[in-house]
């Protein structure tokens, strides 16, 4: 298969001619190069006239100016013009390979910046699906932490209402403590009172001993012991000790050798 190059150019040379002065022109050269059999055609406007070379091999083998063929014979008066030409386009052709290579290292940067475009992209759609799950879960924490704070609220609401009752179960445990002293001052003011009371029973050889079964009745109405109802004078005698409260009676029942049951009231 046939290669073909096309070279364009724009440069800033300086020809010289057998006989016309040197001067700075700017030329352009299109040059075409078949690979396989060596061959290039040039051509190129300088000083305001075309040239059109052919090379075979780097050697020159056709000249035409302004499109007329000039015969080898008459190439040496171009000589200064064909030197420049063919350095020129030694140049081209240089650069050509180094835009060729450099065309070469876009593509593949342009393959590689692809490749890596994709990968952003597809790193990109991750971080946008992984940002909607974290709004997702952000709602759902923010839905979860409302409700702690409404329990809280309640548990709150629950624990100062727990605190109040606490408080009055406090207070009525001081009043329950304070009145249960009381009981226990009476009950034990009552003892005292029922032991003296047997005690002047036994004195009084009413009781045989302390510790027999007995039952005592004492009121502003009444003086029973054992069933017996006591003498006036006895009784007048046990009530002014005992009864300091006329609507006051006492009823004492020893059973089984140790059972007491009292009742002062």
């Amino acid at each position: 298969m046939k290669k073909f190059v096309l070279i364009f150019s724009v440069t800033l040379m300086t020809t010289a001619y057998a006989v016309t002065t040197t001067q700075a022109q700017t030329s352009a050269t299109v040059t075409s190069y078949n690979s396989d059999n060596n061959v290039e055609q040039i051509n190129t406007f300088l000083d305001g006239k075309s040239y059109r070379m052919r090379l075979e091999r780097d050697k020159l083998v056709e000249l035409y100016i302004d499109n007329q063929q000039i015969p080898a014979t008459e190439w040496p008066k171009y000589d200064s013009v064909i030197r420049k030409l063919q350095e020129q386009l030694k140049k081209d052709r240089a650069q050509a390979e180094k835009d060729r290579a450099q065309a070469e290292l876009d593509r593949q940067q342009a393959g590689r910046d692809r490749i890596q475009a994709e990968k952003d992209r597809a790193r990109a759609e991750q971080d946008r699906q992984q940002a909607d799950k974290d709004r997702i879960q952000a709602e759902k924490d923010r839905a979860q932490a409302e409700r702690h704070r409404i329990q809280a609220d309640k548990d709150r609401a629950h624990a100062e209402v727990a605190r109040q009752q606490a408080d009055k179960d406090r207070a009525q445990a001081e009043k329950d403590r304070a009145r249960a002293e009381i009981d226990r001052q009476k009950a034990e003011a009552d003892r005292k009172l029922v032991e003296s009371m047997v005690d002047d029973l036994v004195a009084q050889k009413i009781l045989t001993g302390k510790t027999d079964d007995y039952s005592i009745q004492l009121s502003d109405k009444v003086f029973i012991v054992n069933g017996k109802e006591q003498p006036t004078a006895l009784h007048q005698q046990f009530k002014a000790k005992y009864l300091k409260d006329a609507a006051k009676t006492i009823n004492v029942q020893r059973y089984n050798g140790n059972g007491i049951h009292m009742n002062v009231r």
